[in-house]
């Protein structure tokens, strides 16, 4: 039996969960126990599933985090886009009169 860690319910970002996933799909694979059934640690539970199961539910955990974190670039790279646009507008009204800068 392998015992595998995976806190993909957490409150951690998205990479958190992302590399958690990826860390218990290496431990799988290094795995000896072909056989035996894994338990996934999801959360506070331990889920007992076969291991062909334990790999595809990884990989669906992975692809949906890389996911969730590409969707989280895109919309960082459109709200720096805005804030840049809206800077660039003020000191044109302002000028030197403001300071935008952190």
């Amino acid at each position: 039996m392998c015992v595998k860690m995976v806190d993909f319910f957490s409150l951690f970002s998205p990479q958190k969960r992302l590399e958690d996933a990826e860390e218990a799909e290496s431990e799988l694979v290094l795995a000896d126990d072909e056989d035996d059934p894994c338990e996934l640690v999801l959360g506070e539970c331990f889920v007992e599933m076969e291991r062909s199961k334990a790999e595809e539910t990884l990989n669906e955990m992975i692809s949906r985090e890389k996911d969730a974190i590409g969707k989280h670039k895109e919309e960082l790279n459109t709200i720096e886009s805005a804030t840049k646009d809206l800077k660039a507008k003020l000191y044109g009204k302002f000028g030197t009169s403001i300071n935008l800068e952190e």
